[in-house]
């Protein structure tokens, strides 16, 4: 008796069409995934720029608090300082870098920025008596970039109330 021998073997593989569905799901999810990374470079941006604006913005109320005088980098006048007097109304406006140094110091919020193009700028508008007499409210308003429109630039408004009889004290 003759038997035939037959190869009952079975070959297990992905058809063409399994493939091509597979390729497409992958190609869909890379390009989401591509898609979002200018919307996370945009935040990490902002919010690299608002950490630093926080940090200025503290630098100058504290500096307003404590009296000392403000460290003005390679700076010809008042020997390369700037105070801030809490007893009268004033405005003054400040220019830093990127590191969050203080790069020039001027009592005017209208001037343009200097020629060391400047990554922050700060106005401390500084109201004594107010919301009462013995208390002066300061407004640090910082904004980035300072080339750009009004309208393109990123604000951040830090208000404090200091107490002139703390600064006397001193």
């Amino acid at each position: 008796m003759l038997r035939s021998l037959r190869c009952t073997t079975t070959a297990a593989a992905f058809s063409l069409i399994e493939i091509v569905i597979a390729i497409a799901i992958v190609a869909f999810a890379l390009v989401a995934i591509i898609g979002m990374f200018p919307v996370a470079l945009k935040s990490a941006k902002e919010s690299q720029q608002e950490t630093q604006a926080a940090l200025i913005g503290r630098q100058i109320i504290e500096g307003i608090k404590s009296n000392r005088p403000f460290i003005v980098e390679n700076a010809s006048v008042n020997d390369g300082t700037t105070r801030i007097d809490i007893r009268s109304a004033s405005q003054t406006r400040f220019e830093f870098d990127e590191s969050g140094r203080i790069t020039s110091a001027s009592p005017s919020t209208d001037e343009p920025p200097s020629s060391l193009q400047p990554v922050y700028i700060a106005t401390v508008d500084v109201k004594p008596g107010t919301p009462e007499p013995g208390l002066t409210r300061v407004d640090v308003i910082i904004y980035t970039p300072p080339e750009a429109a009004t309208g393109n630039r990123n604000t951040f408004e830090f208000v404090t109330l200091v107490s002139t009889a703390q600064i006397d004290e001193r």
